[in-house]
């Protein structure tokens, strides 16, 4: 019984250690933005004078690098 107590206390620290982690380090603007939002949330927000069209190619941008990024092997070199 203390084992499997022992287990989840365990689990629980983890996750607040990465959560902290997140916290504390915080994420870029870049990786923000680029997460955030998909190509049709753009489109919409650009259609509806949400954002412009400069922003909207800016953040277009971010979510192409962003893929290519995540696309790549990570051995590749």
């Amino acid at each position: 019984m203390w084992g499997g107590v022992l287990i989840v206390l365990l689990v629980a620290l983890w996750f607040v250690l990465i959560w902290l982690r997140k916290w504390y380090f915080g994420t870029s603007e870049d990786e923000f933005s680029s997460e955030l939002w998909t190509l049709a949330d753009l489109r919409r927000m650009r259609e509806q004078g949400e954002i412009t069209e400069d922003e909207y190619e800016t953040l277009r941008g971010q979510v192409f690098a962003s893929h290519q990024d995540n696309d790549e092997p990570a051995d590749a070199e």
